[in-house]
């Protein structure tokens, strides 16, 4: 039962991402906030019965042994390292998949049913006296369906279940021979059922999956907003080490919304001795705020932001907990390692570094990926190629590519060089 200080639960959907909701649970636990409620969207809408359970073990197991070929059934051909993969040789599998989708109306889910089979008790969710919701989308109808546990039948909690999450290249669901698909078509974050049904607090795990997200309406309540902001992963990659990243994820940025830990990108308690030692180096001011990217310059901690420019533009691992001299310390490691090992006259090693920015360059927007060198090698290699026009040129661009490259730079400059002698 609810009381003033349950929370109600929304968990968006977004296929292999689900996993971050489990972590954030396990933030949940050990900050014990009380639940009472819960409403999800597609694989939202599974762990949402997973949560109504009020089994997070059982969850952990799903989410540590979850594959693409459990969740629908697929050619072994086209799954390469857990995702769904195309590439020349298992391109006539496509073919297969192809007549499957015009025949049957979308690939088959069985295994996915099965799954829910076996991880969901819907007697033991019923007797929990948790407010359990999903949202899915009629198709015959053309009309979403929000629906709570106590109005859907004893004995179908699966099939709903099975109808939110049926992904649209999945085979439609069928109820009482009405067929149903993907909750998230509608409403990939049903927060207004949740605000609907009388809950005033309110925690959002939103895992930027795709589909149709609704801008929540928080007047009126207390709203927390735990959010995804990583790029890893897709929908279909069921990847163990992304799964596993994506779950400490989910934690730490739980430990961060409620305050636990700071940070911008990376996770760290800020450290007041260390801070002014860091600020005599660096300095203050709104024109030194100005050398940060954007999305940093109001943060409270202008060392804490150098610092982390610095990180994002050495490669460091963003997806771990440190201290924040932890932090330095690995900043100043790494520099010394990429400064020390470059060599002027490896022209072999520069032009492997500089094809690999061309051939990216070349890429559309979404499709570059830089991160076989991090940002600081970049601009290493092309300090050491061009001069003059050529080499503004380049540093113009690179700022562009990297919006944390000038501030880093300028840490490397007044911090680590100065630290490191």
């Amino acid at each position: 039962m609810c009381n003033r200080e349950s929370y109600a639960l929304v968990l968006a959907g977004g296929g292999a991402k689900g996993v971050y909701q489990i972590g954030a649970w396990k933030a949940l636990r050990e900050l014990k906030i009380e639940l009472c409620a819960v409403a999800g969207a597609s694989v939202g809408a599974l762990n949402a019965a997973l949560f109504a359970q009020n089994d997070y073990k059982l969850a952990l197991d799903l989410w540590e042994n979850i594959t693409l070929d459990k969740v629908v059934n697929l050619p072994p051909e086209l799954i390469v390292d857990g995702r769904f993969h195309i590439r020349k040789f298992n391109f006539l599998h496509l073919r297969e998949i192809n007549r499957v989708l015009l025949k049957y109306g979308g690939l088959d889910s069985t295994p996915l049913k099965n799954m829910i089979e076996k991880y969901v008790d819907e007697k033991k969710i019923r007797q929990s006296g948790f407010d359990l919701g999903l949202v899915t989308v009629n198709v015959d109808r053309l009309k979403p369906v929000e629906i709570f546990l106590d109005d859907i039948p004893t004995g179908k909690l699966g099939d709903y279940l099975l109808a939110s999450a049926s992904f649209p290249s999945f085979r439609q669901t069928e109820i009482d021979g009405r067929k149903y698909t993907d909750g998230g078509v509608y409403d990939n974050i049903p927060y207004q059922m949740i605000k609907e049904r009388g809950y005033k607090k309110i925690i959002i795990i939103d895992i930027a999956g795709p589909g149709f997200n609704r801008k929540p309406d928080i007047e009126g309540t207390e709203t927390i907003y735990i959010k995804n902001g990583s790029d890893i992963g897709n929908v279909l990659n069921f990847n163990k080490d992304i799964l596993r990243n994506l779950l400490n994820l989910g934690y730490l940025d739980t430990l961060k919304t409620f305050g636990k830990i700071d940070g911008i990108k990376y996770y760290y308690k800020l450290n007041k001795k260390l801070e002014t030692r860091l600020d005599l180096l660096i300095g203050r001011g709104q024109e030194i705020r100005k050398i940060l990217p954007k999305y940093m310059r109001q943060y409270r901690s202008i060392s804490a932001a150098f610092l982390e420019c610095a990180a994002l533009i050495l490669g460091i691992d963003i997806g771990i907990e440190y201290s924040m001299n932890q932090l330095l310390d690995i900043v100043i490691k790494e520099y010394r390692l990429i400064a020390g090992n470059s060599n002027p006259e490896d022209h072999t090693h520069h032009l492997r570094i500089f094809r690999n920015m061309r051939k990216n360059m070349k890429q559309k927007y979404g499709k570059r990926d830089f991160l076989g060198y991090p940002p600081f090698e970049y601009h290493h290699v092309m300090t050491t190629m061009f001069n003059g026009k050529k080499h503004n040129t380049a540093e113009k661009t690179l700022n562009l590519l990297f919006p944390s490259l000038p501030g880093g730079l300028y840490f490397i400059e007044k911090v680590v060089k100065v630290v490191a002698k």
